[in-house]
């Protein structure tokens, strides 16, 4: 038992709180297991209720004139948490969040593949280039050996001299490419976990801002319950007033009619006609 929407209402500040009082009271009755108490205490607080004229029906929060009269109201809407248009607003964003981070992956991915696939060319062409250049080094120094005289075996040395250099910057060119098609394989396993970290990251914030959304719209839901109830209950009081006013209205009109035919029988009485007295029902000694 507590004080509702249409007790603050149409209740005085002094009744409220003499409400609030029986309410703590009846609490300490139920954790004591006395229903007698209880009941003395709720009969109590409806008849302050009944003072503005209704009670509060079962539980104390309805509104039940006892005079109803023809009275109704039209029942308020209240504004309902809009879960299902949020979830749909969040699933369409969280959808085209994943895409995007798809659709970079993807290109990342597939620039990475393209470039290792190039890496064999690029280094081949490079070894051919090296063999070409220590070919063309050799031709243009036996050509100079020839011309100048020198002996078969410093043109031997130096032939050597060009194979171990040679050698030695293929095994170069080798080794920087089995370095580049580490380094793709890297940064694609790089890319794979920044992908599904981006992918966590977008689900986790979506989740978040969507559970941000929702509060806020059941926060506004709970906010609009209070206030149509306080509307609601000015508007089932406003409805019982007029349908009160439109009852006084027809007593009004009824006693004015009876009190025009009482009139008019007084008259007929005073010629002797005391048919009409007797139709009001009004007793006369013959």
């Amino acid at each position: 038992m507590a004080v509702s929407v249409y007790d603050e209402q149409f209740l005085t500040q002094e009744q409220q709180e003499r409400l609030r009082r029986l309410g703590e009271a009846w609490q300490r009755a139920r954790a004591a297991g006395d229903s007698a108490e209880m009941d003395r205490l709720k009969a109590e607080g409806e008849g302050i209720r009944a003072s503005a004229g209704y009670h509060g029906g079962a539980d104390g929060t309805e509104f039940l004139p006892f005079d109803t009269g023809s009275y109704t109201s039209r029942k308020l809407p209240s504004y309902q948490p809009q879960t299902e248009a949020v979830d749909r607003l969040y699933d369409a964003a969280l959808e085209k969040r994943l895409s995007e981070l798809q659709n970079a992956y993807r290109e990342s991915r597939a620039a990475l593949r393209d470039e290792k696939a190039d890496i064999p060319k690029v280094y081949g062409d490079k070894r051919n280039s090296e063999a070409a250049a220590s070919e063309l080094a050799g031709r243009s120094f036996n050509e100079y050996a020839a011309a100048s005289g020198l002996s078969s075996g410093g043109a031997g040395q130096a032939a050597l001299a060009r194979s171990n250099q040679l050698q030695s910057d293929l095994s170069a060119l080798t080794a920087g490419e089995a370095a580049a098609i580490t380094d793709v394989g890297r940064r694609e396993a790089e890319l794979r976990t920044k992908y599904a970290g981006d992918v966590a990251s977008a689900i986790a914030q979506g989740e978040l801002d969507r559970a941000r959304e929702l509060l806020e719209e059941y926060r506004a839901a709970g906010q609009s319950a209070v206030t149509t109830a306080r509307e609601q209950a000015d508007e089932d009081y406003r409805s019982w007033q007029s349908a009160q006013a439109r009852r006084q209205s027809r007593v009004d009109a009824e006693n004015e009619e009876w009190q025009r035919r009482l009139k008019e029988a007084q008259l007929r009485a005073q010629y002797g006609d005391l048919s009409g007295l007797r139709e009001l029902g009004v007793k006369t000694a013959w």
